[in-house]
C-alpha cells in the first residue's frame, strides 16, 4: 500500500472525535480556533490518515515516544505535561498517522523565530513510525504534512537532526547544512 498525502484538504472534515466544530464557529477557545485554522491541512488517503493529535491519542503517543528515547530515560509524568502543552500551543504541531486500527506514527514539530532566515523556521523534534508499518509512505506522508503546516506559517525552511535517517530525508528534498551539537543540562525535579 502506498501512503500519500492528498494534495487538498477534504471537504466538509469535522472533527466529531473533539469538541471542535470547524462548521459552526461557535467555539472561542483559542485553541479551537487554531484547530479550526488548521483543518485546512487535513489529509486522508487510502486507509492510513494524516491528522492532527488530540487529547485521546494520548497513550499511543506516549508508548511511541517511550520507544523513540533513547538519551534519556523516559517518564509518563513528564510526556503528559509536555503533551498537554504541546496542544495548547500554535507554535508546534502534532501529527498523528492512524489506520482503522489505531495510530501508527506521529511527528512533533514546532516553529520558532530566527534572526538567519529573516522569520520564522520549523523543527522536526521527533517522528517515529511503528516498525510494522515502515516502508509504506507514512513518514513521507507526516513530513509533507508538516512541510504544508510550515508554510502556512510562513516558515522559510523545515529542518531536523537524525543520526540513522540521512538517507530518508536526502530522497525527501532535504540537505546536509550542519553539525548537530548538544550539552545536556542540569534539571531540577519537579514536585
Amino acid at each position: 500500500m502506498n501512503t500519500t498525502v492528498c494534495p487538498r484538504p477534504m471537504p466538509g472534515f469535522r472533527r466529531d472525535h473533539t469538541a471542535i466544530t470547524a462548521e459552526t464557529g461557535n467555539d472561542r477557545n483559542p485553541v479551537a480556533e487554531r484547530h479550526r485554522r488548521l483543518d485546512r491541512l487535513w489529509m486522508s488517503c487510502s486507509s492510513v490518515h494524516i491528522r492532527y493529535g488530540t487529547t485521546e491519542d494520548a497513550e499511543a503517543v506516549c508508548d511511541l515516544a517511550g520507544q523513540l528515547a533513547q538519551s534519556f530515560p523516559f517518564s509518563k509524568a513528564r510526556f503528559h505535561d509536555s503533551y498537554a502543552a504541546v496542544l495548547s500551543t500554535d507554535d508546534a504541531c502534532l501529527l498523528i498517522a492512524a489506520d482503522s486500527d489505531g495510530v501508527l506514527g506521529y511527528l512533533l514539530g514546532v516553529k520558532h523565530r530566527t534572526f538567519y532566515a529573516n522569520g520564522p523556521v520549523a523543527w522536526v523534534e521527533e517522528i517515529l513510525v511503528r516498525a510494522e508499518a515502515r516502508g509504506r509512505g507514512i513518514g513521507r506522508a507526516l513530513m509533507q504534512a508538516l512541510e504544508r503546516w510550515a508554510a502556512q506559517r510562513n516558515c522559510a525552511l523545515s529542518a531536523l537532526a537524525t543520526r540513522r535517517a540521512a538517507p530518508f530525508y536526502l530522497a525527501l528534498g532535504y540537505e546536509e547544512s550542519a553539525t548537530y551539537l548538544r550539552k545536556v543540562l542540569p534539571t531540577r525535579e519537579l514536585p
